[in-house]
This record gives C-alpha cells, structure tokens and sequence, in this order.
C-alpha cells in the first residue's frame, strides 16, 4: 500500500516543477504537511489545466502525469492516502471541475467516481461523460 510519504516521493519525483513546489513548501513551512502540499499540487495542476487548454503540450503531458499518480494512489493508498486526496484535492478542485468537463475527463475513473459523489453531495448533477 501507498503511504503519504511515498505519494509525496511519487509526486514529487516526477517533474522538477513539482520538486520546486515542494521546496517552496518546506521553506514555508519548515517540513512537509501533506495535506498542505496536496492542496498546493491542486492548484498547480488547475494552473496546468488553464496552459493546456491554451495549447501547451507540455503542460498537458505534465498535467496527465501527476493525475495519473494520483489515480493510482487513490486506488493503491492506504486509508490515509484515499482521505488526502480526497479531501486534499478532489475537493479542492470541484469548482474547475464544474466549469471544465475537460478537466473531469482527465482524472482517471476512481477520481472522477469520487468526485462525482462529492458533487451529488452538495446537489450537483454533472454527468460522468465516460459512461
């Protein structure tokens, strides 16, 4: 199972962007929180999101990349894994994923499963356009 520390190690192993994030958190802070961090991929990625949908490839390879590490923790993580990115980041994104189908049908299936019951929770009906 994936711990937090190995989501974080997975996350941050693959881009120096997220590496530079990292740093900036640890200077911040002194230490890594991850549920903090999480948050601060999140907005990273909706910053990706908006580059993408202006035509950068790059961004969008880099965007593709960390959601899939997200998917796989979600579905691979402990319980404490599943919580943070849940609460860390699906809910952190629920507004961009209202207004951006594009930015649903980027996550992975378990993602957008999740995501689609957190927004039945709060009264939103937005179809899963993967059925």
């Amino acid at each position: 199972m994936i711990d937090q520390t190995e989501l974080i190690s997975r996350l941050t192993a693959g881009s120096p962007e997220t590496r530079a994030l990292m740093a900036e958190h640890i200077d911040t802070f002194g230490e890594v929180i991850p549920h903090v961090f999480l948050g601060e991929v999140s907005r990273f990625l909706e910053e990706l999101d908006d580059q993408t949908r202006a035509g950068n490839r790059e961004a969008e390879s880099l965007l593709m990349s960390v959601l899939s590490i997200l998917e796989t923790g979600f579905r691979d993580g402990n319980e404490d894994v599943q919580n943070m990115i849940g609460v860390s980041f699906l809910e952190n994104v629920m507004e961009r994923a209202i207004a951006s189908p594009a930015f649903r049908l980027r996550l992975g299936p378990l993602l957008r499963k999740d995501l689609q019951v957190m927004l039945g929770a709060y009264g939103y009906d937005i179809p899963d356009e993967h059925k």
